[in-house]
């Protein structure tokens, strides 16, 4: 199956990483590391990804895509790091400010039909 996962590196809502002493006992939550490693896993994925920018210069937060690729049946499993970004949608300004920064000139929507339009439904 293939999987896209967007993130900010400064989630307030949902940490890039989790850490035991500030996360509440009853959630049971892994960081965005573990989680992507779990796909990478379960599809059968290379464990070496390969990693590009994909940021325009005029943007002031950087954003890296890593893609998993050589997977079962052509999946893979991509992760789109928004670096300082927050809880918000790549390419949409933030609702409200306390959510934190989101990238302009990255537009997830784009990146998700391109995805999908790579790994259609059989």
């Amino acid at each position: 199956m293939p999987v896209i996962h967007f993130h900010g590196s400064k989630d307030n809502i949902v940490p890039f990483k989790m850490t035991k002493d500030k996360t509440p006992s009853f959630m049971k939550l892994k960081g965005v590391e573990d989680s992507i490693q779990t796909w990478v896993k379960l599809n059968g994925c290379d464990e070496q990804p390969m990693t590009e920018t994909i940021s325009k210069d005029e943007d002031e937060l950087k954003v890296t895509r890593t893609c998993y690729g050589g997977g079962l049946d052509g999946s893979e499993v991509v992760l789109v790091v928004i670096e300082e970004g927050g809880h918000t949608w790549p390419g949409q300004q933030p609702p409200v400010g306390f959510i934190g920064k989101s990238v302009k000139n990255i537009s997830a929507n784009d990146l998700m039909w391109e995805f999908f339009q790579k790994h259609k439904l059989k």
